[in-house]
Parts: structure tokens; C-alpha cells; sequence
């Protein structure tokens, strides 16, 4: 979270070599590096705001995929990585976020159903960070 404080300029020169090592351990074996690594993304995302753009290919689709999760043991994992998600839709922007939106909606309502307050309150600030994204096209998608 110490890109957090930053602004996107300071970041800059930070930005490639932090992602470069970031990315992979979105993958790693242990559930908890991935944690910290979807954190880790979600707050360089915030940092970065429109230069995040060169990494959502390789942070977003992986997140993504992280957010359908199923085992209880990953649910934590499964809220970190739709909080990124939601850190990224900020970032790049509604048209570029477009291709995974619809799974982390689902994935965020899904989240609702389950027997989890932390779920829940993941889910509600990614459906924040969606409506500021999409703005009026929010709308249309609330029940």
C-alpha cells in the first residue's frame, strides 16, 4: 500500500519494475501471496490511475479468474481480487474494463449469497467502484 500515498507521476518510474514482479505471483501456488498480490495490484491501480492502462492484459484476466473461486479457504483471496478488480475498473476506465465486468458483477452478486460479512462488504465496493465507472449504465443492471 506505500504506492497508495503516491501520485501517479511519482509512480511512474516504480510502476513497470513493481508490476513486472506483481504479476507473477498472481499465480503463485500459496493462496496467500496471491492475496497480497491482487492487493498489491488493486493499490498500484489507484496510484497509477490512466497509466495502469499497459497492465490491465496481464493483471485482469487473472483476477478474474480469481473472483469465481469456489472453496472457502480462497474466499479471501476471492474479495481481494474483486477489490483489485474494482481498483482497475477506476483506473482504465469503463470501455477498457468492458470484457470483465460481466464476470465480476456476477461474481460480486454472487458473493452476496454467501455466508460471508466480508464477501459482502468486497462485493459493495466493487458495485461502488462499478457505478462511478459506468455511471448511467449502472442503472440498468440494478434489480
Amino acid at each position: 500500500t506505500f504506492c497508495e500515498s503516491m501520485d501517479s507521476d511519482q509512480l511512474q518510474p516504480l510502476l513497470e519494475p513493481l508490476m513486472c514482479r506483481l504479476v507473477p505471483l498472481l499465480d503463485h501456488r500459496l493462496l496467500g501471496i496471491r492475496e497480497m498480490a491482487a492487493a498489491a495490484v488493486g493499490s498500484a491501480a489507484v496510484a497509477a490511475s490512466d497509466k495502469f492502462g499497459p497492465y490491465l492484459e496481464g493483471t485482469a484476466p487473472r483476477l478474474a479468474a480469481m473472483v469465481e473461486l469456489g472453496e472457502e479457504r480462497a474466499w479471501e483471496l476471492r474479495g481481494r481480487s474483486l477489490e483489485a478488480l474494482g481498483h482497475v475498473a477506476l483506473a482504465v476506465g469503463n470501455g477498457k474494463f468492458a470484457p470483465y465486468r460481466d464476470t465480476a458483477l456476477r461474481a460480486a452478486a454472487a458473493n452476496l449469497e454467501l455466508d460471508s460479512t466480508e464477501l459482502a462488504e468486497y462485493s459493495y465496493g466493487f458495485f461502488a467502484n462499478c457505478a462511478k465507472v459506468m455511471r448511467s449504465d449502472f442503472g440498468p443492471l440494478l434489480p
